[in-house]
This record gives C-alpha cells, structure tokens and sequence, in this order.
C-alpha cells in the first residue's frame, strides 16, 4: 500500500490521541517530501513534520519516524542545539515503549 499526505496527517491524529492524549498541537505541515540525506528519514521543524518520500511504502518504518518526529514536536520549546536526542527525549522515548507504542512494529 502506497502511503498519501492524507495518511501520513491521519497517523499523526491517531498516534497523537493514542500516545499523548491529544496534547499537541497538529503542525501546519505533515508530508512526505523528499528530504537532504543529513536529515534521514524524519524532519521536525517549526513549520512541522516531513518524513521522507521514500516511507511511502514501508508503512511500519513510517510509523516509528513519525513517533520519532512527534517527540521533537512535543520538546521542541526545549530542545537546544546538540540537545535533540538528550534525557527529555529519552524519557519520552521510553515512555511511549511502556505504553507499548513500538509493539508489532519492532
């Protein structure tokens, strides 16, 4: 199954109610695009949230970018430079793993 834009924005609503209670805020941009191969598979920024082109086939792996990106999302008041992937987003990380976020997708 081909991934859209639509689906993509859908995953963040579905993960966004099931993982944070609803508490962030929906960015102006969930897409696909092609990003610039430093930025991997994922980008968070203040205009919101790219995954690149390439998930659009390998719906897991585009599960687990988006989790990934909805975490920059929610720190992103916090976040420093160099301090991206520090304690706050491990906290945050494990917490989503405790609640079972990962499971089937891993």
């Amino acid at each position: 199954m081909k991934l859209t834009n639509k689906v993509l924005q859908k995953t963040f609503d579905r993960l966004n109610e099931q993982y944070f209670s609803n508490t962030l805020k929906r960015p102006l941009v969930i897409m696909f695009d092609c990003l610039a191969e430093d930025e991997e598979e994922g980008l968070c920024d203040s205009d919101g949230i790219r995954i690149d082109h390439s998930l659009k086939e390998h719906h897991d792996f585009m599960i687990l970018v988006m989790m990934h990106e909805m975490i920059h999302w929610k720190l992103r008041d916090w976040e420093q430079d160099g301090e991206d992937h520090g304690p706050r987003f491990q906290q945050e990380k494990y917490r989503l793993w405790n609640l079972g976020a990962y499971e089937g997708l891993l």
